[in-house]
């Protein structure tokens, strides 16, 4: 954990940074072309990590939009931040959830012109060092965000709504018709028709159900308005005459996965490569029944998943297209040479691979999330840091290259990895954590993930029936489809992988004064015992 210290420089003529924060939603690690993707090109995504420093093995602290933000913001765990799930985003000041302050409260208070500019996704009383940021309160103690309102004006302008056709379905962010594909829920069914089973019993129609079209340009889409905001915020951080912190927050890749020409089938869908694991039966997995995987047989199709996958890959290369504009914009205003850049996304997205989708679990396309980061002059350019690192470590860092001191937190700053000047004693790795009800209660799987360069633990905390633990080597298992322990009748054959990946986790839960510590210490780290 960190220690509180200073950077502060004694020169006058000091020139404070800035800060530019871009996130995405639901984006996995292997988006990038800097990550070895051949066939979804991200120059610019890419450009702040060979500009800068591009990080191999990043993790999100909490697979979860709200957990995760929380814990960027202060650089605390979940059992800090009191925001365990997305039905803490509601409460109000005064309550202990995510007391602490955030990097951007620190930066205000040193006198940053600070500004937000899309999807807020933690809770609401950590608005106010925003400028601008405008918010309604609910009846049900949550709220709604004026950005959102002010997008639905930018789509009536723009987008007249009409009467659907056949093959058309309504999408919820819009309001507007779409082309369904053949992985939508709706796909076939009559326009505005019941989403029912095949005994005509109704399903949920909820966002990741929904797979498709526009026939409207993306110069409407929820992206470009997001983006357009950003540049203006840039623009008006400028004209303040002071430090800026500006974070331009998109809603995608996220569900649904509906996309506007030119990036719908941008990606031919036939050319989408198949996940190696779809076809993963989960007979030793805490996740055969993850996310709906029971009612959604159509992510392990290897025909439909394509369609996904197209999709999805236009979304990302729609916001990196936005990304270059608000990389230019920086060079406009002069401030490129004194801004420190982060790019990265809350969780990932599974996109098939075990036959899921969405997130919510420790598998790579869930947990691991793309991270990069330029400051001429202080991070030197073509940068790659391999160990493992978590979102936990961004609010440090943050503070230490903006020359800030650093509350204690449960992260670290990068700077020392970055710079090659790590002296940490050990091998490192990195935690992320999950499975909470509103009360921090157990939920039927793994509670920790124990990261490092070439193994996986995934651990529940508690003992009980039909508890299956994994362990991964990643360097020679990728894709995760040989859980070593478990159910495997060889995992005695690694206890000592296994007893290795518990004690970095004991180690961290011990220094943090983790409320799980004792329940995991206690815990046969080879469990293995089927339900009555």
């Amino acid at each position: 954990m960190n220690q509180v210290r200073s950077k502060r420089t004694s020169n006058a003529d000091f020139r404070r940074p800035n800060l530019l924060f871009i996130m995405t939603d639901q984006q996995r690690f292997d988006t990038l072309s800097l990550a070895g993707n051949t066939i979804l090109q991200t120059p610019n995504m890419d450009r702040i990590g060979r500009d800068g420093a591009y990080f191999e093995l990043a993790l999100s602290h909490c697979p979860v939009c709200g957990p995760d933000r929380a814990s960027m913001l202060t650089g605390c765990g979940i059992e800090r931040t009191k925001v365990r799930t997305n039905y803490h985003l509601t409460w109000a000041p005064g309550t202990d959830v995510m007391a602490m302050r955030t990097y951007d409260e620190i930066l205000a208070d040193a006198g940053y012109y600070c500004e937000y500019q899309g999807k807020w996704h933690s809770p609401i009383h950590k608005t106010t060092p925003y400028q601008g940021f405008r918010y309604e309160p609910q009846d049900d103690n949550g709220y709604h965000c004026e950005h959102l309102t002010m997008f639905a004006q930018w789509v009536d302008d723009r987008v007249p709504d009409r009467e659907l056709k056949m093959g058309e379905q309504r999408d919820d962010t819009y309001k507007r018709p779409y082309i369904t594909d053949p992985i939508d829920k709706r796909y076939g069914v009559e326009p505005d028709g019941p989403l029912v089973d095949q005994e005509g019993n109704p399903l949920p129609d909820i966002q990741p159900n929904r797979h498709g079209g526009f026939q409207f340009d993306a110069k409407h889409s929820f992206s470009a308005f997001q983006g357009t905001q950003t540049i203006a915020a840039l623009h008006r951080a400028k004209e303040s005459g002071k430090p800026f912190a500006v974070t331009a927050s998109f809603n995608y890749p996220h569900a649904p996965l509906v996309v506007s020409p030119p990036y719908y089938r941008m990606y031919d869908p036939d050319e989408m490569p198949i996940p190696p694991s779809i076809g993963d039966d989960h007979s030793n997995s805490p996740y055969g029944n993850a996310n709906q995987r029971s009612t959604c047989p159509e992510y392990s199709d290897p025909e439909l998943i394509k369609y996904m996958i197209s999709n999805y890959y236009g979304l990302v290369k729609e916001i990196d297209d936005w990304i270059g504009r608000i990389l230019d914009t920086l060079e406009e205003i002069g401030e490129a040479d004194n801004t420190l850049v982060i790019f990265t996304s809350d969780h990932g997205e599974m996109l098939g691979d075990h036959g899921l989708r969405e997130k919510n679990i420790f598998y790579e396309g869930s947990v691991h999330v793309p991270l990069t980061m330029r400051f001429p002059g202080r991070i030197k350019p073509g940068t790659v840091v391999a160990e493992p690192v978590s979102h936990l470590d961004l609010f440090s860092t943050i503070l230490d290259y903006l020359g800030l001191d650093i509350p204690d937190s449960d992260g670290e700053s990068l700077r020392p990895l970055i710079d090659g000047t790590d002296e940490y004693d050990g091998e490192r790795f990195a935690i992320a954590e999950w499975n909470y009800d509103d009360e921090g209660n157990w939920l039927h799987g793994p509670n920790f993930c124990v990261r490092t360069k070439k193994w996986k633990f995934m651990y529940c905390r508690e003992p009980k029936p039909g508890i299956i633990d994994c362990l991964f080597d990643l360097a020679n298992d990728p894709h995760e489809m040989n859980n070593l322990i478990g159910l495997n009748p060889d995992r005695e054959k690694q206890r000592e992988q296994a007893e290795t990946m518990k004690s970095l986790l004991v180690r961290y839960l011990q220094e943090r004064n983790h409320p799980s510590l004792e329940a995991v210490r206690a815990k046969p780290t080879l469990f293995s015992e089927l339900p009555n």
